[in-house]
């Protein structure tokens, strides 16, 4: 309903305890049993003996306490005090009658909200109510630590749902990540060769220190820390290559068979120099511990480099080659013939069966 002027004020309206008088001015205000604290003497309305007492001369209002003008005795009554809701003290909301508008938007706080009714929570929570950021690793329960190799998959019966499974066939793993830069001798990768993996594969980018340098790559074998070259002259080795200058003058093109105690040598290198022209290799490796189980087993290696030799001629090189002697490789190294590497960075992965 409307209303001719001022909306009258809604308040919490409370009838106080009954007060046994004495021989004093001063009694404490109650309702059952709690101190009550009424605005003022204005918000009161005090009957003494069927009297309606006058609030600011009859008597006035000390926080929970009512004091008045004069003393009473124990042949008084206080038939009533009735104290009217204090300003914006709207008291109780009926049922059902708080809509979302009517809540401020940071009223509901953590401290707002008890563990017991947390834990009652249910129903689904829409993406966009879940800041950022707002479960961290503390909130994701793994059924137990981590293991190199292994992914998180889905299992119903673990807390969380989640477990470290070993990672499917079919995935690339990374083996090893190198990069250098100024004098490096050589890269060389120990014990990454095994049973876990079948096919391996090498990404180099790389420039040497001197010019009419080449690139030489040896299998290792060996236990953890007493790994050596095979130089064993069990290296077969074909290569196609091509290349021309940057004014398409002049151009160089052939092949070679070698056999020897490398794996392969690039026919031509990508040196440093004043523009610092690298060369870059993709290799493919197959089958590197097969030999224990099949004495006739090769390892088969195919490759295909790019690179830039001291006579200004861009080349393209495809090879393959394959190691033949009864060793295990265990590992691999990167050399040059001479000198060293200048900058550059060697990538190898290995693919699951």
């Amino acid at each position: 309903m409307t209303y001719v002027g001022a909306v009258p004020t809604t308040g919490d309206f409370k009838v106080l305890d009954s007060i046994t008088t004495s021989s004093a001015t001063t009694f404490n205000l109650r309702q059952g049993g709690v101190a009550v604290y009424p605005q003022s003497a204005n918000h009161c309305l005090v009957v003494l003996n069927g009297v309606l007492q006058t609030a600011g001369s009859s008597f006035n209002i000390v926080n929970d306490t009512i004091v008045f003008a004069s003393s009473l005795a124990s042949s008084d009554v206080i038939n009533q005090i009735l104290v009217l809701g204090n300003v914006n003290d709207i008291g109780v909301p009926s049922d059902d009658t708080v809509s979302t508008a009517k809540i401020q938007s940071t009223a509901v706080t953590d401290a707002k909200i008890s563990a017991m009714a947390a834990s009652k929570l249910t129903g689904t929570v829409a993406q966009a109510n879940i800041a950022d950021q707002a479960i961290n690793e503390a909130k994701m329960q793994i059924s137990n630590a981590p293991t190199n190799g292994y992914a998180l998959t889905a299992q119903s019966g673990n807390t969380g749902g989640l477990t470290w499974a070993e990672m499917s066939s079919g995935l690339w793993v990374k083996l090893g990540d190198t990069s250098y830069s100024g004098n490096t001798a050589s890269v060389t990768f120990d014990n990454v060769f095994s049973s876990t993996y079948r096919v391996y594969k090498v990404f180099m980018k790389t420039a040497t220190s001197n010019s009419d340098e080449q690139l030489q790559i040896k299998f290792r074998s060996g236990a953890s820390g007493s790994n050596a070259d095979i130089d064993e002259s069990d290296y077969s080795h074909h290569r196609t290559y091509n290349g021309i200058d940057t004014d398409n003058n002049n151009s160089s093109n052939g092949y070679s068979n070698s056999k020897g105690n490398q794996l392969f040598v690039l026919a031509a290198q990508g040196h440093m120099g004043s523009n610092h022209k690298p060369m870059t290799i993709d290799m493919t490796i197959q089958d590197p511990g097969d030999h224990a189980s099949n004495n006739s087993g090769r390892t088969q290696i195919v490759y295909n480099a790019s690179f830039y030799n001291n006579a200004n001629l861009t080349y393209h090189e495809v090879g393959s080659c394959f190691y033949d002697d009864g060793t295990d490789p265990t590992g691999i190294k990167f050399s040059m013939t001479a000198g060293s590497f200048g900058y550059g960075n060697i990538l190898l992965y290995g693919l699951k069966p």
